[in-house]
């Protein structure tokens, strides 16, 4: 009876269980002022499945388009700021890369490209979760991005990118304060960008702030988006809450009212009677 009560907690764990996600290598493309493609490419083979990120600048009004040098892979855009006349910025990925050969290379065309940055993590599911896009006009020589709203889930990828509005100059740009990775910085050409990453364990609205000892005279450009952990779950029916109202509950967060007779959280994935609450008559499940 011990070992049956043993595994069945197990399997109850496992309902909310997210998997750990790792950041495993990036790169960014050599300058193309004026031109119209930039490549990169890994240094190690991605494994299948895992996500490819991509953070462009470009100078143009229409986002650029993402390809690989793969079979199977389709770019999608989660972020894009055109300025015209300035420069502009997008975040694409491909959340599940097929099984991958020989050098894996990224792409981007546009009508006048800067500079492209790519980002192989693994431990991702196929949502994003928040986000945002914002520029300011200069000087400056600060400048904070901040997603829309709070991440929905606990453990999320963030990733950023930042570009100073300038063809010239070195303006002493460097990685966020608030817990971030480099993963490109080309301070010291033109329209320099940085790309950096954070992982997070808790709710938060996430934020990069970036500084520069050197102000920008026609201001900075930004981008920000967070990625749910595999496994995370979400709900989308309401539950009966402890102070009587109808809310769709944050998985193993918000206390509804349980087919256990209890008030609880719930995972809002898998089955059974813990994961089952009130809905507006009857009981069900996520």
């Amino acid at each position: 009876m011990k070992k049956l009560l043993a595994a069945i907690l197990l399997l109850a764990l496992s309902w909310n269980a997210t998997a750990a996600i790792s950041y495993k290598q990036g790169a960014v493309s050599a300058e193309n002022y004026g031109g119209t493609t930039s490549t990169a490419s890994f240094g190690t083979l991605p494994s299948s499945g895992d996500s490819v990120l991509v953070a462009v600048a470009y100078r143009d009004t229409v986002a650029p388009s993402i390809t690989d040098n793969q079979t199977g892979n389709t770019y999608t855009a989660v972020q894009t700021l055109l300025w015209s006349g300035q420069v502009s910025v997008s975040i694409f990925w491909c959340p599940s890369i097929t099984s991958p050969t020989g050098t894996f290379t990224v792409t981007s065309t546009s009508a006048a490209m800067e500079w492209l940055t790519i980002a192989d993590v693994s431990g991702l599911s196929a949502s994003t979760d928040n986000g945002n896009a914002a520029d300011s006009g200069g000087p400056i020589s600060t400048y904070t991005i901040t997603a829309a709203g709070a991440n929905t889930n606990a453990n999320d990828f963030v990733f950023a990118i930042l570009s100073i509005n300038s063809n010239s100059g070195t303006f002493g740009l460097v990685v966020p304060s608030t817990g971030y990775t480099q993963i490109s910085n080309t301070d010291g050409n033109n329209y320099p960008v940085e790309v950096a990453y954070k992982i997070v364990s808790a709710i938060e609205t996430s934020s990069a702030d970036w500084s520069w000892t050197t102000a920008s005279t026609n201001g900075a450009i930004a981008a920000i988006e967070t990625f749910k952990a595999a496994g995370s779950a979400s709900c989308s029916n309401t539950g009966y809450t402890q102070a009587g109202t109808y809310v769709v509950p944050t998985p193993s967060s918000t206390v509804v009212y349980r087919q256990d007779g209890n008030f609880g959280t719930v995972p809002c994935s898998g089955s059974g009677a813990s994961n089952s609450y009130y809905q507006h008559g009857t009981f069900g499940v996520n």
